[in-house]
């Protein structure tokens, strides 16, 4: 994570990208604002990728991302086993 300017695109001046991978480095589970392109437009977004599925995610502050995709670790984690 960092600090970057205040913007439309990153309104609460961080980006963040933290993730979860398997033993092989395939992704199970991620929280991100990474950009995206909509039209040939490009746009920033929060979001997590729970395997294949990419689905909103709401970033509030950092405790609270913390505190989200550890619990989310553990529920991937349990379905893994």
């Amino acid at each position: 994570a960092r600090r970057v300017p205040y913007s439309p695109e990153q309104p609460n001046g961080v980006k963040y990208a933290i993730t979860l991978h398997d033993r092989t480095g395939k992704r199970l589970l991620g929280y991100d604002n990474a950009h995206g392109y909509i039209k040939h437009r490009k746009i920033e977004w929060d979001h997590k990728h729970i395997k294949e599925r990419v689905v909103a995610y709401h970033y509030e502050n950092a405790a609270k991302l913390l505190e989200d995709f550890y619990t989310d670790v553990e529920n991937c984690l349990e379905k893994e086993q």
